[in-house]
């Protein structure tokens, strides 16, 4: 993600690969670099990771509001966020990323993101943005999140869940236990709208998509008042 980054977002790193030749060569200074574009490191970070689109929107998304995002397997999550950088404090939150599609037809609702980092790279007021009501995919079951809300509690954590949400075109993959035979009706037939697998080919999808989040905390009754 941060190579990525570095290389699309901020143009500070260049990234190459060796052209294919059928003698390998005898000396570095024989070796062909050639430069790749956005497109094409896009294409092969794809390959290398399915979920690379989204995880990446994601991470431009926290990188934009002045967090770094840094892998988050330690806490079973997808990202943890911190304010500046490991090496001056922990990170605050956990993030549990899912792509969700617009042409489900979900509602939404305002909630608020994220605490702003410091005021020095933040904008002053008070941020919201849009989260859709169903917030759990199957493979976020709340069993999952309270699990993760005891075990970040403890290491003084939040929990944040982040959507990317694509647009209401994109036509949603089929799930997973779903076989598409030939006597079933294609998913592309009728309608405008491209598959996600097309639409997620190019780095263009990433203006298109949009990002929500929603911090949850966990409830404990005995300290509670009704």
């Amino acid at each position: 993600m941060e190579a990525f980054f570095l290389q699309h977002a901020l143009k500070t790193l260049h990234i190459f690969r060796v052209s294919a030749d059928s003698s390998p060569p005898t000396t570095e200074q024989q070796q062909q670099r050639i430069e790749m574009s956005s497109d094409e490191c896009w294409t092969a970070f794809r390959s290398l990771l399915p979920d690379f689109a989204s995880r990446y929107i994601a991470y431009l998304y926290f990188r934009g509001r002045g967090w770094t995002p840094k892998s988050g397997l330690k806490f079973a999550a997808d990202y943890v966020l911190y304010r500046i950088s490991p090496s001056y404090s922990h990170s605050e939150y956990t993030v549990l990323l899912k792509t969700v599609y617009a042409s489900d037809g979900m509602r939404s609702a305002e909630v608020g993101v994220p605490p702003p980092p410091p005021p020095s790279s933040a904008a002053a007021g008070t941020t919201t943005t849009t989260v859709m009501m169903h917030s759990l995919a199957p493979d976020r079951r709340w069993l999952q999140v309270q699990t993760i809300l005891r075990m970040t509690h403890n290491a003084v954590k939040n929990v944040v869940l982040c959507h990317v949400i694509v647009p209401d075109r994109i036509k949603p993959p089929p799930p997973p236990s779903i076989i598409v035979g030939a006597g079933s009706r294609s998913s592309g037939s009728g309608g405008s709208g491209c598959d996600a697998d097309s639409f997620f080919s190019t780095v263009n999808c990433i203006s298109q998509c949009s990002v929500s989040c929603l911090i949850v905390k966990r409830w404990v009754p005995e300290y509670s008042e009704l």
